[in-house]
């Protein structure tokens, strides 16, 4: 008979420990393949931007690289053959790039229809490229979010009505999602993005509510032998205490 082993969730000081690891891994491999492909000097007014739980160094052993290549103007796009060498050796060495091409304009424009972009510039992070170009890009945002923060703070809450309602509006699942159940990490995003969006009074804190659920949720990734970057100096994440 076959033995299931149990491993419990990493400690909240081996997750912080484990996700400044792997995103330190992951930028180490993104930022080789940008120069490999971009740094030439070919490619002015082009900028390699870090979004979401990537531009938040949140990244579990196989989550997505949320990835912006933000151009001053549609001349400054690179040509696709080049995009995609780049994005095929992200490939090559077991990530998963999830990207965008926008332009300066874009980054500081409402996005009916997606919602979801402008919430991950919330947390962008630089990482090559352009820097000048970028820093235009996080004013001309700011400046947006300043103006525009409660009404796309609006659309966010109903995003997050929409995904609860997808899990009956209850915590109480047999096989819950650590991520996208109600209480789980998106939960937790929200109330952040939110009070980001639309400041008032003061925001709880949230992070060892999300270490916990951090924690689990690597341990699952383990479990599903999901760990996959060549590059990733650290083969195992540090064990629980």
């Amino acid at each position: 008979m076959s033995v299931l082993a149990v491993h419990p969730p990493l400690d909240p000081a081996a997750v912080e420990q484990a996700m400044a690891a792997r995103t330190a891994a992951v930028d180490r491999s993104v930022l080789d393949a940008f120069a490999a492909h971009f740094g030439g000097g070919d490619f002015p007014g082009v900028s390699l931007v870090a979004v979401g739980g990537y531009g938040r160094r949140e990244l579990f052993p196989h989550s997505d690289v949320d990835l912006l290549i933000l151009v001053e103007t549609s001349k400054h796009i690179p040509p696709k053959e080049v995009l995609s060498a780049f994005f095929q050796a992200l490939w090559d060495v077991s990530l998963r790039p999830s990207h965008s091409v926008h332009t300066l304009a874009d980054c500081a424009t409402e996005h009916a229809g997606n919602t979801e972009f402008t919430i991950s510039l919330l947390d962008q992070r630089f990482l090559a490229g352009d820097e000048v170009l970028y820093e235009q890009m996080r004013q001309k945002f700011l400046q947006f979010r300043g103006r525009r923060g409660p009404a796309v703070a609006k659309q966010l809450a109903l995003l997050g009505e929409e995904r609860r309602a997808r899990f009956q509006n209850t915590i109480y699942h047999l096989e819950p999602n650590i991520k996208d159940s109600p209480g789980g990490l998106r939960d937790l995003q929200i109330a952040r993005w939110l009070y980001a969006l639309d400041p008032h009074g003061n925001l709880a804190d949230l992070q060892p509510a999300f270490l916990f659920l951090a924690g689990i949720r690597w341990r699952l990734h383990e479990l599903a032998g999901r760990i996959g970057l060549k590059h990733f100096r650290s083969s195992k994440p540090p064990s629980a205490s």
